[in-house]
Order: C-alpha cells, then sequence, then structure tokens
C-alpha cells in the first residue's frame, strides 16, 4: 500500500458523509411523498401515474450518449476537458430530446392512451428530458470537477420543490398531470440553476462540434448501451403489468417498488461520492484501486443484509403502517423485492469498476441479454401469477422474475470483473448474506403470523451474530473503520 492510500480513503469517506447527508435528506422529503401518493390516489390511480413515468421514462432513456461514464473517466484526471465537450453535449442532447418528445406522443397514440394519461406522460417526458439534463451532464460535470457542495444544494432544492408542491398538488386537486407539472417544475429549478452557473464559468462557451461529439459517442457507445437496456430493464415493470393486468397490479407493485428504492439511497452515492476518486485511483495504482473496490464491497454487504431482512421480517407492518388500507397486496411483493435490494447494490457497484476498468462492450452485452431474458420471463410470470395467485400475484411474479434476472447479471459481471477485485471470500459473503433474505421471502406467510415482538427480539440477536459467523463483520473491520475516521486529511 503506498503513500497515497491514507489520502484516498479519506477523501472517499469525505465524499461519502458529505452525499450520505445529502441523500438521507432528500430520501426523507420523497418518503414523504411516496407515503402520501398511496393513501390519496389508491391503486388504480397510483398505478396509472406508475404507467405515465414508466412508458415516459422508455423513451428519454436514449438522451444520455453515455456521456456520464465518459465524463467520469476523462474530466477528473484532466479538468481541462470539460470544457471542451460541454456545449457540444448539451446543445446536442436538447436537440434530441425534441424528437423523443414527438417520439412519446406517436408511441401513446399507438397504445390508445386517453387524453389525461397522454397528457400527464408528454409532462413526464419533458421532466426526464430535464432530469437527464441535469443528472449525466451537469451533475455529472460538476461532480468530476470536485463540486460537491453545489451538486449537494442542487439535490435538496429540487427535492423540496417536488415534495412541497405535490403534497400541495395532492390536497387541493389530486389529479396525476397536476402531479407531472410539479416534478417538471422541480427538474427546472435545478436545471435553471446549474445552466445559469455553467454560463457565468465558461463553460457553455463553445459551438457545437460535430467532430467532437461523433468521437464522444464512439468511446461512449457501450455505455450507452448499456444504460439504455439498464433503464429498459428498471422501468418496464410498471409498463408490463398495466399493460398484461391493468394499473391496479402496477400501483401495488409500484407502491412496494418505491419504498424499496429509499433503501437504495448508497446507489447515488457510489456514483457521486465514490466514483469519482476510484477513477484517479485506477489511473494511479491498480493494486490501490482493487483494495478500495472489496473494502466498499463489503461496507456496502453489511449495511444493505439487516435492511433487507427487517423489510422481510416487518414487511406487513410497514405495509400497513406507511400506505395504509388498500395496499395489503404490497406486503407480498415486497418481501420478494427485499433479496433484490443486496443484489442491486453488488451489481451497482460491479457495474462501476467495470466502467473505469473496461472498455463496456461486455458489460453492454450483459445488460442487453438479461433485459431480453427479464422481459421474456416476466411476459409469462405476470399473468400466471395474477391467474394462480390472486390479486397482487402479478407483482409478485414481477419481483420474483426480477430477483432471478439480477442473480443471473450478478453471475455475469462476476465473470467478466478483471483485476481480482473480487475474491472468493467476497463472494461468499455475497451469497450468505442474500441465502437467508431470500429464505424467509419464500416463509413469509409464517413470518407474518409471528408476534412483533418476537421478529424484534429475532432481528436485534440474530442479525449481528449471523453477519459474525458468516464473516461479513468482524474485530477487524471495525478496526479499520475505526482507522479510517482517524486519517487525517493531507496537507
Amino acid at each position: 500500500m503506498d503513500d497515497k492510500t491514507p489520502v484516498l480513503h479519506r477523501k472517499i469517506l469525505d465524499n461519502f458523509f458529505r452525499f450520505a447527508m445529502s441523500t438521507g435528506t432528500t430520501m426523507v422529503l420523497s418518503l414523504a411523498l411516496k407515503l402520501y401518493l398511496p393513501r390519496v390516489l389508491g391503486p388504480e390511480k397510483l398505478g396509472a401515474f406508475y404507467f405515465t413515468e414508466s412508458f415516459s421514462m422508455l423513451f428519454f432513456i436514449f438522451l444520455s450518449f453515455g456521456t456520464q461514464s465518459y465524463i467520469a473517466r476523462t474530466v477528473p484526471p484532466n479538468n481541462h476537458h470539460a470544457k471542451e465537450i460541454f456545449s457540444t453535449l448539451f446543445v446536442s442532447q436538447v436537440l434530441f430530446s425534441l424528437l423523443l418528445e414527438a417520439c412519446l406522443y406517436v408511441g401513446l397514440k399507438i397504445l390508445d392512451s386517453d387524453q389525461e394519461t397522454t397528457n400527464a406522460a408528454l409532462v413526464m417526458g419533458i421532466q426526464y428530458a430535464v432530469m437527464m439534463l441535469q443528472t449525466n451532464l451537469f451533475k455529472c460535470m460538476f461532480i468530476s470537477l470536485e463540486r460537491y457542495k453545489l451538486v449537494i444544494r442542487i439535490n435538496i432544492l429540487t427535492k423540496v420543490v417536488l415534495v412541497s408542491s405535490s403534497l400541495a398538488v395532492l390536497h387541493f386537486k389530486p389529479e396525476i398531470i397536476y402531479l407531472s407539472v410539479c416534478f417538471l417544475i422541480a427538474e427546472l429549478t435545478g436545471l435553471t440553476i446549474l445552466l445559469s452557473i455553467a454560463y457565468r464559468e465558461n463553460l457553455l462557451c463553445k459551438n457545437l462540434n460535430f467532430p467532437l461529439l461523433k468521437g464522444i459517442l464512439r468511446l461512449s457507445m457501450p455505455f450507452f448501451i448499456t444504460g439504455i437496456f439498464g433503464d429498459i430493464y428498471n422501468s418496464i415493470d410498471s409498463s408490463m403489468l398495466t399493460i398484461l393486468t391493468g394499473p391496479k397490479e402496477a400501483g401495488y407493485y409500484g407502491a412496494a417498488f418505491r419504498l424499496i428504492g429509499v433503501c437504495l439511497v448508497f446507489v447515488p452515492i457510489i456514483d457521486s461520492a465514490i466514483m469519482p476518486t476510484l477513477s484517479k485511483s485506477f489511473k494511479e495504482s491498480i493494486p490501490e484501486y482493487t483494495l478500495l473496490l472489496r473494502n466498499i464491497m463489503d461496507f456496502l454487504l453489511l449495511v444493505s443484509f439487516p435492511i433487507a431482512l427487517a423489510i422481510v421480517l416487518f414487511g406487513q407492518e410497514i405495509t400497513l403502517i406507511l400506505f395504509g388500507p388498500g395496499f395489503e397486496k404490497s406486503y407480498r411483493i415486497m418481501v420478494f423485492l427485499a433479496p433484490i435490494l443486496l443484489v442491486i447494490y453488488l451489481n451497482v457497484f460491479l457495474a462501476v469498476g467495470l466502467k473505469l476498468s473496461t472498455n463496456g462492450y461486455k458489460m453492454a452485452l450483459v445488460l442487453c441479454f438479461t433485459t431480453l431474458i427479464n422481459i421474456i420471463i416476466k411476459r409469462f410470470m405476470i399473468p400466471f401469477g395474477a391467474s394462480q395467485w390472486g390479486e397482487g400475484g402479478a407483482g409478485m411474479a414481477a419481483a420474483i422474475s426480477t430477483f432471478g434476472a439480477e442473480m443471473l447479471i450478478f453471475s455475469l459481471l462476476l465473470m467478466i470483473t478483471p483485476h481480482r477485485s473480487f475474491d472468493w471470500r467476497s463472494a461468499k459473503n455475497c451469497l450468505l448474506s442474500i441465502a437467508p433474505v431470500f429464505i424467509a421471502a419464500v416463509f413469509y406467510e409464517s413470518i407474518a403470523e409471528t408476534p412483533v415482538y418476537l421478529k424484534i427480539i429475532g432481528f436485534i440477536i440474530g442479525t449481528p451474530l449471523y453477519a459474525l459467523a458468516i464473516g461479513l463483520l468482524s474485530i477487524k473491520n471495525i478496526l479499520q473503520i475505526l482507522q479510517l475516521r482517524n486519517i487525517q486529511k493531507s496537507p
């Protein structure tokens, strides 16, 4: 381990805590909205709203150009490159978003959607265009330039505007078109501020450069393909449930999935706080880069394992308290989404490592293959679940299919991960962490009948003991964390 190791560890730790505080704040705000939505809209109207979200997203996933990975790889080692590429990327993405909005309109007409759904979906389309510009260009660029505080403030401001306006609409006029407008206003607020800062700092100082854009797209193509199929994979469930079974099943599934999404708090932190430092580490020292990957992966497992287990054990109580009457069926879905939580963290982190250490083509093939497999399986599993498992069964079938797809992705990403960043000990910890959560999900009916006080006692005592028994938690881990906390900042 060289002299830079403590500095890199400290830098990751500092960035992690900054974005953890920011993400925690925005997640709390989001939770208020996520809890209020089901109670006001009900399963059917909530399902219609989730359909407008997911269907619109299917078009605007093409807007990223794969530039997020390109920026994260090239700008941290060379900050001057930001001015060379920013204007070209911004203008080209704005023009392309207009074409995508037109395609969205055509798609809605082909589906023969009613006027309210069409209007809401078109507004959500514009919102996604603005959001993609913020996330994949502005925020990614400023993070690569180490402007962390700016991005954190914009994240919080955007979320405050979204939640406050949405709660007001839900109270006075609970219609999905007005709710869609609230989402758009929030994203426009953030984009306006970021655009003014980019202009003031001369990032928008060049004209559209087609040869430069062509070169960027050529290098970004595998990550662009990966992003497209990844977004299709993440957003297809609500659309398929609505088309195959109706909006009510999508409502049950969406309520459970959004709550699981709150627990994915560390996913944006991985991209924002960890990836820029890993990018520099990869350029400077492969052994240091490998060590950082293993340490961070162990930490993610240690955090996500008790969260996933708690969702299975207390899912019924959580559903009743948070969503209220009418969403009891979401519990059946939530318990099978819980083990997915662990696997998603691992897959996201493996993907980050592959973005930095490979050209991305193998990862693109993995995402293409697994997305197609996932869609095909869901095409048969969703009707089967609806007919065999009753109300909420379609969502449960979708959750089980997603778990299988995530495990397939994990296995394939593991096979193509270089630099021995994922050793036998890491693989063992992953499998032994996922196994009890999935087994508990299978026996969810028996767990639901267990008294709450027994579940609390079992969770408090059993979780740390199991983590110690499988080696996920050890005295050495604790000492390493304390050591990181005591590392002094470099002068």
